[in-house]
């Protein structure tokens, strides 16, 4: 987070939230008033990956997309390629 911190810094369309995915989108949601591009890979990999209260938070998240009212947001589940 403190890379992207320096990363972004000067970059004022960006906002940096760090915390469980499965709670942040809750709370970012209602913010939200035009479509969005949701890429949705957070899970737990092994020891030097970062693990929230579950092992995937995908069930929280979706729930949290899907519940919001449907401006058209797009939604990619899984890894993308390197």
């Amino acid at each position: 987070f403190a890379a992207a911190e320096q990363r972004f810094r000067d970059v004022p369309q960006v906002e940096l939230i760090n915390g469980d995915s499965g709670r942040e989108l809750g709370r970012l949601m209602p913010r939200i008033d035009r479509p969005a591009l949701f890429r949705l890979d957070g899970h737990y990999s092994g020891d030097d990956t970062a693990k929230g209260d579950t092992d995937t938070p995908i069930y929280a998240e979706l729930d949290s997309i899907l519940r919001a009212p449907d401006l058209g947001h797009v939604i990619l589940i899984g890894a993308l390629a390197d």
